[in-house]
């Protein structure tokens, strides 16, 4: 696969940067299991390294957002984007027209989620509750990347997402 991306460096369809998020995914998948004992649970360095992965998608497409079009300010933006999404889901029809107060509220749920609780994945500390907080950290980010799924169809994203979750 890298010898692929490597040849489609110089297209427009490497420009999305999800070649590099499925190299980084198998490359740490790769040492989720040991060659030598296979029923180990994985180390928590791969864990960590996993969660981190989580959080960089996550903050840094609630980043892009922040930083780019007015339609995120004025929350709009989801008024068009089941309309004009690369490629709909049969599901998009509805989606677009639910009420448009609701739609904007739909921004305020992508900007919370993806700025605010990818932090969770992050937590640090003893104890069932910092676990709780990670595991319901990295639930909220599957989850909404399975909306996503439901409301379009940015497939292999969004289930690559879903893995580091």
């Amino acid at each position: 696969h890298a010898s692929i991306v490597a040849a489609a460096e110089a297209s427009s369809f490497y420009s999305y940067g999800w070649e590099t998020q499925l190299l980084e995914t198998c490359f740490l998948a790769m040492f989720l299991c040991s060659p030598t004992a296979p029923r180990a649970h994985p180390t928590r360095s791969v864990l960590w390294l996993f969660r981190w992965l989580m959080f960089r998608i996550s903050i840094g497409a609630g980043l892009i957002k922040t930083r780019g079009g007015s339609c995120w300010a004025k929350k709009t933006c989801l008024w068009y984007h089941f309309e004009t999404q690369p490629v709909p889901s049969p599901a998009s029809f509805f989606f677009h027209f639910l009420p448009r107060p609701l739609l904007s509220r739909g921004v305020d749920v992508d900007l919370v989620v993806q700025l605010y609780t990818s932090w969770l994945v992050l937590v640090v500390g003893p104890g069932r509750a910092v676990r709780w907080m990670r595991r319901a950290g990295g639930a909220m980010q599957a989850g909404f990347m399975v909306m996503i799924a439901g409301s379009g169809n940015f497939s292999v994203l969004n289930h690559l997402t879903i893995v580091p979750a």
